[in-house]
């Protein structure tokens, strides 16, 4: 933005160089504050030393590399590439998901219209676009799963759906119908889309009361959909007034890989220190959880040890321990 601002107004040579200076240093002290009181509650600012820890970490990698042989580089550089393609997807994903309702219809028209005819106004659009997508793509290739980094974008999607109305309007004799309708199409599309979307507060506040239940049960348990997050929560206050810093989360959250079924997934998460599994009836989850939920008994190295629904809670999620020895020795015969 800044290239830009002073491209735009080069022919003011120095005089704007003051006026910038100016905005940057408003910018500093209203940033300044907030950066070091994060710095001081959770020891990062969020910002600069975000950046340079992530610069830190590149050099780190690059060096790493390096000094491997052949192959490890090349392992290395397939699971940098996967979370580069990962962050791009969730990116594209996210970005139709904040489009819709309102601006789906109208950017990609938008869009067109600018690369048809393209002037400094519009290149400074495109840019605008480009350079407030990289912190989002940079959350995304995190992975931090929020569809917030893209709300920065609002305003210039704003200017490419004004873009596509008055192109709209202008081929249209009878505009202030068309401009009655597109307003009556937004408003109910907006009150349709935020019914639809939400939030349950009272599962919420289940989900958050079983997790804090569950938070002296376990060490290691896999995610659920997006329940779980309030293991972390749970931690938190528990510790509070600690700061953020000083929290110790003992808490692992294990991710689902591309197992097939449940001896293979115990097997592979065991040593990210995997303890507890906990199943709800969602039907996003793997087959063989669903199994679990149904057929409690079906495996013996599980033993349920919660239950939600004997505590009085409408959301039920079921906690099953994880019998090593015997999961190992079943294990050792059945290869046997």
């Amino acid at each position: 933005m800044s290239v830009m601002f002073f491209i735009r107004y080069r022919k003011y040579n120095w005089k704007i160089i003051g006026k910038y200076l100016i905005l940057l240093i408003i910018f500093i002290l209203i940033i300044l504050p907030i950066s070091i009181y994060r710095v001081e509650v959770i020891g990062n600012d969020g910002i600069f030393m975000r950046i340079v820890n992530m610069g830190n970490q590149l050099v780190s990698d690059f060096t790493n590399n390096n000094s491997v042989g052949d192959n490890s580089v090349g392992d290395n550089s397939v699971g940098d590439n996967s979370g580069i393609i990962n962050g791009l997807k969730t990116f594209v994903k996210y970005l139709i998901w904040i489009m819709i309702p309102n601006f789906i219809i109208f950017i990609p028209l938008g869009i067109f219209l600018i690369f048809k005819t393209r002037n400094f106004e519009k290149n400074t659009i495109i840019l605008s676009l480009g350079i407030m997508s990289i912190p989002a793509l940079f959350a995304y290739t995190i992975p931090a799963l929020d569809t917030r980094y893209l709300y920065t974008l609002f305003p210039m999607f704003s200017v490419l759906a004004v873009l596509s109305i008055d192109r709209i309007i202008g081929k249209i004799n009878k505009s202030n119908i068309i401009i009655v309708i597109i307003i009556s199409a937004i408003i109910i599309s907006s009150v349709l889309f935020y019914d639809y979307k939400k939030i349950d507060y009272e599962h919420e506040r289940e989900s958050f009361e079983i997790m804090n239940e569950i938070s002296i049960m376990v060490d290691g348990v896999n995610r659920l959909s997006s329940e779980s997050k309030y293991l972390t929560t749970s931690q938190t206050i528990n510790q509070w007034p600690k700061s953020y810093s000083e929290i110790e989360f003992n808490i692992e959250i294990i991710l689902y890989q591309n197992e097939n079924n449940l001896q293979d997934w115990i097997s592979k998460s065991k040593d990210k220190g995997l303890t507890h599994i906990l199943i709800d009836n969602n039907k996003q989850q793997p087959d063989f959880l669903k199994e679990i939920f149904f057929e409690e008994t079906k495996y013996t190295y599980l033993t349920k040890i919660y239950d939600s629904k004997n505590q009085g809670f409408e959301y039920q999620v079921k906690v099953f321990e994880i019998n090593y020895e015997l999961f190992e020795y079943l294990k050792d015969n059945i290869h046997t």
